[in-house]
């Protein structure tokens, strides 16, 4: 099954997109597409569409995953590389309320499509 916006709209496969075009574009890859300019905006959803346009049709996830792990190896193992120099835009922290009958999957992914939401 090719890649689909329910691929694009998880929160996992979308940081490895953004992670990927952050080092294409030469951005920290904690680089948020809100602090681009509507010009770099652009600029970056063109190569987005590209990229997943050209992922194959199968394997897609093995494919964002593999490049992911190679701009993050590369990115970690840089020896300018700094920790405390990275950005982090929001941590979060929730308290999810659970009684005996809640299903603690359901929660947990009603919890993630609010902070995903927006």
């Amino acid at each position: 099954m090719p890649f689909s916006i329910s691929d694009f709209q998880n929160p996992i496969i979308l940081t490895q997109l953004r992670t990927i075009l952050n080092d294409k574009f030469g951005y920290p890859i904690t680089q948020k597409f809100s602090d681009l300019t509507p010009r770099e905006q652009k600029k970056y959803n063109i190569e987005m569409n590209k990229y997943i346009f050209e992922l194959p049709d199968e394997l897609f996830l093995e494919q964002i995953e593999k490049d992911f792990n190679e701009v993050a190896f590369d990115y970690l193992t840089n020896p300018k590389f700094k920790a405390e120099d990275q950005k982090i835009s929001r941590l979060q922290q929730a308290n999810i309320e659970l009684t005996k009958e809640d299903n603690l999957d359901e929660k947990l992914l009603e919890y993630e499509q609010s902070i995903t939401a927006k």
